[in-house]
């Protein structure tokens, strides 16, 4: 018989079908980490959660400690990433790196909280582009890689101080051109990926 546990608060990362009737919902919980949740798809169930949905899940778990979606409570939908492409490409692309470095943290309260910061910025649609390199930046360090040290410090001097600028300015002070922006994702991911960062 399923046991009911007690329910939990955590942001959808993702989701992937299933079968025919069920949906495999990743969930970000400040207190239990990364949660894999199976969600019902059938005419008599409620909607499951959306892509970086926020809210209170409540679940049983089965043998084997599966844990089976009862009811959901939304507190926040972020239906406003839909409307910039850019935008939501990043919040896809730092939700699925979240998604596979969360379980390194013994502690998801910080990192979690990263998230949801990162996600109302994306939301917001300024500059998602310097969004994600803050976000992925800031993800490494709370992670412990040494990349203020080893990456920012190796830097050229002129990208090390376009680097400073948009990782210490707020978003709707950036200045820094979108193709500079870009070549500094491209050089912190390939850093990233060096160091066995999960990309």
């Amino acid at each position: 018989m399923p046991e009911p546990q007690p329910p939990f608060t955590g942001i959808v990362l993702h989701r992937q079908q299933t079968g025919e009737s069920h949906l495999r919902l990743h969930v970000a919980s400040p207190t239990d980490g990364l949660l894999r949740v199976l969600a019902r798809q059938a005419k008599k169930a409620a909607a499951p959660p959306d892509l970086f949905d926020a809210g209170e899940f409540s679940v049983d778990t089965a043998n084997g400690g599966s844990l089976f979606l009862k009811e959901f409570r939304l507190e926040k939908r972020r239906t406003s990433l839909g409307r910039s492409y850019a935008a939501f490409q990043s919040a896809c692309e730092f939700a699925e790196v979240f998604r596979k470095n969360l379980e390194h943290f013994e502690e998801p309260a910080e990192p979690v909280a990263l998230l949801q910061r990162a996600l109302d910025a994306f939301e917001e649609g300024t500059r998602p582009d310097a969004t994600l390199f803050k976000s992925l930046y800031l993800l490494a360090r709370m992670e412990g890689f040494p990349v203020k040290e080893h990456w920012l410090g190796e830097l050229p001097s002129t990208q090390r101080r376009e680097a400073a600028s948009v990782l210490n300015l707020p978003l709707a002070e950036q200045t820094t051109h979108e193709d500079h922006v870009e070549k500094l994702l491209h050089s912190l991911r390939n850093w990233l990926r060096g160091v066995d960062f999960v990309l």
